[in-house]
């Protein structure tokens, strides 16, 4: 193909300065929003991450209670500390944070893509595709899902540091390339695929007659091999969750999982070069494995990138990228199962691969006679993503935005109805929390899909106490109790709701039990110690009262002593008598 002359070309700064004004400019709006999904569990409703001293816990065995999270990702927790002390209540600061670490990781796939393209505008266009990309926008929305960008920030660095100490023959350089892997493992479990990843990469990146044993190469890769097994010795002996493995299996065996895995690597194939709808919950509807249009677009866009994968077989690049894709699609092919078995924030490591393909192949062509359609495609389809992006964002403003969003598109989904139920609950609208909890528990028992019940009677519960019926909220949190444990967080909440509802029912002993019950699980609430003293100040228990509200305001300075609150309440006492 005949290739016209070359034509002035961007500097890398002015490459960098781009991407940094594109990418926060997409995700600007996105500082108006509030917290979603987890994030009330991980972050701004957890007591855990606003006292540093609570540091030395991300270290034991008590993180998982303490944390919210359900596997161990300390690294991530520690970001969340940072926010709380930086941005305190501003739901907009942990919001810039994402933004942040966002616009650097595309800052490092820059230069990751620029050291394997050789090529710094295939590098801006694989950089600026990953950045734009709609796909990544839950990922970039939501707080409590901040550990995939870590690991996408972290791995490719850890490489570049590698890198640098083959160029600049320093330890140093070596020592932060490991340390950054081991951030980026726990950051996110998924990073132990990095090391069969850079043997990819380092293919890719060897010179012709360069020796496969070189010694820093050897290095690095051993340190990676032996960090790993460390890493999964920890994760999953000493650090494992105990109901991490109580998880189903999709399809109810290996054999049914992989048959449904065909369906969910197609939709995501299609989610990548379509990102049209986007949903922050798939139903069980997308596993099944069925022959309609998505799942005959998907296959037929794996045969088209099969022939020019074929065609372009002598470039590496076409080949890392390709095969990057399905490596780093291993730890969420459900072979070991996922709560969510299908998510748009899986794709955020995967894509990677298939940007540096695109980048690298669009690169190609504006060396050719296409390269006028080509930027006008390109833009135009760059103009798209971007608009999808920042419409995309708002959605994300809260719980009922987002599940009214989910609802509309599956409004016979259990999990989106639930969710709902508790996204109006904390609006104050407690007859929607009831019709949508209850609508949500009749079709998972109807068999219309997969629901844990226990937040949804814990949100009934909590709707009728609000609304002052209390034998019913008693009721709906007793069927809560029985279904426990299901998660820390709800756990102690159906306690303390419980102690809440026999306190308003003055049974109080009945909701000491219950606060103490709430306690063991939620240490950290000052709220809960404080309550506990009431009530043992009602019940006559004066020394101990005073031990635990002074456990409260060691949790909160600004509480008043104890003896205002003991003499308050004995001046209440006898103005009721």
């Amino acid at each position: 193909m005949r290739t016209q002359a070359p034509t002035p070309k961007l500097t890398g700064t002015a490459y960098v300065l781009i991407l940094v004004a594109v990418t926060g400019l997409v995700y600007a709006n996105t500082l108006m929003n509030g917290f979603t999904v987890d994030d009330p569990f991980t972050y701004s409703q957890n007591n855990f991450i606003k006292d540093l001293r609570n540091l030395p816990h991300l270290f034991t065995t008590q993180y998982f209670q303490y944390s919210n999270e359900a596997s161990y990702r300390p690294v991530c927790t520690l970001t969340y500390f940072a926010d709380w002390a930086l941005w305190r209540t501003w739901s907009g600061g942990p919001h810039l944070t994402n933004i942040f670490l966002y616009v650097c990781t595309v800052l490092v796939l820059f230069g990751f893509y620029s050291r394997l393209t050789r090529s710094a505008q295939a590098a801006f266009l694989g950089a600026a595709l990953f950045a734009l990309h709609p796909v990544h926008s839950e990922v970039v929305n939501n707080i409590s899902f901040r550990e995939d960008l870590l690991v996408c920030l972290f791995l490719p660095t850890s490489w570049l540091c590698y890198r640098r100490s083959r160029q600049g023959k320093s330890w140093l350089w070596m020592i932060g390339a490991w340390t950054l892997y081991m951030a980026g493992a726990f950051s996110k479990e998924l990073a132990i695929i990095f090391p069969v990843l850079v043997v990819l990469i380092e293919w890719h990146d060897m010179s012709p007659g360069e020796p496969v044993r070189e010694r820093s190469r050897l290095w690095y890769l051993g340190g990676l091999a032996f960090l790993t097994l460390l890493f999964i010795v920890i994760r999953f002996s000493w650090m494992n969750f105990p109901l991490e493995g109580q998880v189903a299996r999709l399809g109810g065996s290996i054999a049914g999982t992989l048959i449904a895995d065909i369906t969910i690597q197609a939709r995501y194939l299609l989610l990548f070069f379509f990102p049209i709808k986007l949903r922050a919950l798939y139903p069980e509807s997308f596993y099944a494995l069925q022959i309609d249009l998505s799942l005959l677009i998907s296959t037929a866009i794996f045969v088209l990138l099969g022939i020019l994968g074929w065609r372009h077989r002598r470039q590496k690049t076409v080949i890392v990228g390709w095969a990057w894709w399905f490596i780093s699609m291993a730890p969420v092919a459900n072979i070991y199962p996922l709560y969510n078995p299908m998510a748009e924030r899986y794709l955020l490591w995967p894509s990677i691969g298939l940007c540096l393909w695109a980048g690298w192949g669009l690169d190609t062509l504006l060396k050719t006679r296409l390269r006028v359609p080509v930027v006008a495609l390109s833009s135009f389809a760059a103009l798209v993503m971007a608009t999808t992006v920042v419409m995309r964002n708002p959605v994300w403003r809260n719980d009922v935005t987002l599940w009214s969003d989910t609802a509309e598109s599956a409004p016979d989904n259990p999990m989106a109805l639930a969710n709902l139920a508790a996204a109006y609950y904390q609006q104050g609208e407690f007859n929607e929390t009831i019709t949508h909890a209850e609508k949500a528990l009749e079709l998972h028992e109807g068999g219309a899909g997969p629901l844990e019940p226990a937040p949804s009677y814990l949100a009934l519960g909590s709707a009728y106490f609000m609304k002052k019926e209390l034998d019913r909220a008693i009721r709906n949190f007793h069927k809560a109790e029985q279904l426990l444990p299901v998660r820390f967080d709800i756990d102690a909440a159906v306690f303390r709701n419980l102690g809440l509802a026999y306190d308003a029912k003055n049974d109080i002993q009945r909701a000491l039990t219950y606060y103490l019950e709430a306690k063991e699980l939620d240490p950290f609430s000052d709220d809960l110690w404080r309550k506990i003293a009431f009530c043992r100040l009602r019940l006559g228990d004066s020394s101990q009262a005073a031990r635990d509200w002074q456990r409260a305001m060691e949790i909160n300075a600004t509480l008043p002593s104890f003896a205002e609150i003991e003499r308050a309440y004995q001046m209440s006492v006898s103005g009721k008598q």
